[in-house]
């Protein structure tokens, strides 16, 4: 069992250089799970569904809400996965994406940046979704977003697993195959920190370090990920 890691950013070299980068904290999370990783975002790419059981798209420092041409390519392939009955996960910019694919809009989160530690709940489909399965309905996880799925403009195919009063739309469902969290919960407690100090400049010193201070490791928030290769990938 292999999946197409679909890469779309990467950390800034700095924190790169002290926390790694995306692949790395997702394989911290996901031990002993064999991926091919592509960096869509660097140019012209070429993967085939086929040849995988499932796809991730990682998070990134780019926005929906100024498309270029190599998400269009990334939201063609989430959906020609879907149309073949392979399953995915979007995380954080690949949650944002694939609620564009299927129709719906990207803002500017009118709440502002939601950084560090926070508890997300699950809608009545959510408890029910087996991505989400073994999981409390108040669940704790590491956050670093500014943009958010529109939860005013969701079109009929997509439904809310997960919300908070900072952010409405907090994981989605598209049909059988397809999820996507809001969420990262691949990061852990020092990488949700330094987010959370680096955005100081954007967000003010006091309250960066306040967040940095209450950010922590979200074990149960890895459970996320173990469904999704346990409950979609190795199933489907």
């Amino acid at each position: 069992m292999k999946i197409l890691f679909l890469k779309c950013g990467a950390a800034n070299p700095e924190m790169a250089a002290r926390c790694g980068d995306y692949e790395d904290w997702f394989r911290d999370a996901m031990d002993g799970v064999e991926w091919d990783l592509v960096e869509t975002y660097r140019g012209p790419w070429r993967a085939d569904v086929r040849d995988y059981a499932g796809v991730l798209v990682s998070g990134s420092p780019q926005s929906v809400t100024a498309p270029e041409p190599w998400m269009d390519e990334v939201a063609a392939m989430v959906r020609d996965a879907d149309q073949r009955g392979r399953p995915v996960l979007g995380v954080c910019f690949g949650h944002q994406l694939i609620g564009w694919a299927y129709g719906g809009r990207v803002v500017k989160n009118p709440r502002g940046w939601e950084l560090g530690t926070h508890e997300v709940h699950l809608t009545d489909a959510g408890k029910q979704d087996p991505l989400f399965r073994g999981l409390s309905h108040g669940l704790h996880v590491n956050e670093t977003h500014e943009d958010a799925v529109d939860e005013t403009a969701l079109p009929p195919s997509v439904t809310v697993l997960a919300h908070n009063a900072q952010t409405p739309v907090q994981a989605i469902a598209a049909g059988d195959h397809v999820r996507g969290v809001q969420f990262h919960p691949e990061i852990a407690g020092p990488v949700s920190r330094e987010y959370c100090l680096r955005r100081a400049p954007l967000i003010g010193e006091a309250r960066a370090h306040d967040l940095a201070r209450r950010a922590t490791d979200t074990p149960n928030a890895i459970k996320v990920l173990d469904n999704f290769i346990t409950l979609f990938v190795r199933r489907g």
